[in-house]
């Protein structure tokens, strides 16, 4: 019996050791489970801040893709109208360069014009001193007439007296004088003659001279307006181009700006690009408070294993 009981005795301090075992174990596994869903909790709000962050940097990536789409297409633009108004400068500098020729040829013209109108007033001025000495001409051409006349006229009354040319004397000195002066006055009207035909030759001349001159003058008139519209053309066409040059530089900046806009774009994402929109923004792109939140990888690990 002594036995039996103290076998019951021994049973029983087990009974109740393995029963305390069992209790700290149940309390053990009851705090376990405590902690896992404490993990879980903080898995789904770690996965659900997560899934925010991300949609929120897909809708500031899709804005972003969309905003270097348009500059691509705007760079593309400005590049087309860039190429377009290099050509239209191109055609433009080939324009004045023939202007430039052209008002050069005009130049050279002008000159040899100028020179021969120079000419022209000289022989104006020789055909006014060749009209002055046949008017010259004429009056002593005139007055050899007269004298001829007065000659003619004395013989013709020395020929009427009876036996006058009979007898040798005063009157047949005089006869013989006068002969010789007609012969004199004939060889001075051939003289005056043949310079009446020289005179009306130059004269001749002078006036094809003159006529050559006002053709020259008509001429350098219409070469003068000539410049003058190449002038006005070669200036429009420098406005023009200068007009181009500023539509090209106000192009050409806007291209600058466009790349460093690109390139502030494709470039890494700072801090003004990271910061959190105001109350005012779109709903769809305002970021969670969650993103503030510091994820670190055994969380980011443990958030991938769990999905």
């Amino acid at each position: 019996m002594r036995a039996h009981g103290a076998s019951n005795h021994g049973g029983d301090v087990q009974k109740h050791g393995l029963l305390a075992e069992v209790s700290a174990l149940r309390t053990s596994l009851e705090a376990s489970r405590a902690d896992a869903r404490q993990l879980l909790l903080a898995l789904d709000e770690e996965r659900r801040a997560s899934a925010e962050a991300r949609r929120y940097f897909d809708a500031q990536l899709g804005r972003l893709s969309e905003q270097l789409a348009q500059l691509g297409r705007a760079l593309h633009e400005s590049e087309t109208v860039v190429g377009r108004q290099r050509a239209q400068a191109a055609a433009l500098e080939r324009q004045w360069e023939q202007q430039r020729r052209r008002a050069s040829l005009l130049h050279h013209e002008m000159t040899r014009y100028r020179a021969r109108a120079e000419r022209g007033e000289r022989a104006a001025a020789a055909l006014a001193d060749a009209e002055k000495l046949v008017q010259g001409v004429n009056e002593r051409y005139a007055q050899l007439q007269r004298t001829m006349e007065a000659l003619t006229m004395g013989l013709a009354a020395y020929a009427m007296v009876p036996d006058a040319f009979d007898e040798r004397g005063p009157v047949e000195s005089t006869m013989e004088a006068s002969d010789e002066r007609c012969v004199r006055l004939e060889q001075q009207v051939e003289r005056l003659q043949a310079s009446v035909h020289a005179a009306e030759a130059r004269f001749r001349r002078a006036d094809a001279e003159r006529q050559r001159l006002a053709a020259d003058r008509e001429m350098q008139r219409v070469l003068l307006e000539e410049q003058q519209r190449a002038h006005a053309s070669a200036m429009s066409a420098l406005e023009e181009k200068y007009r181009l040059s500023k539509r090209m530089l106000s192009v050409l900046s806007l291209q600058r700006f466009e790349r460093a806009a690109a390139s502030i774009s494709g470039g890494a994402p700072d801090d003004t690009a990271m910061a959190v929109p105001t109350a005012a923004a779109d709903p769809d792109t305002t970021p969670p408070a969650a993103i503030a939140l510091d994820i670190t990888p055994s969380s980011s690990s443990s958030s991938s294993s769990m999905s």
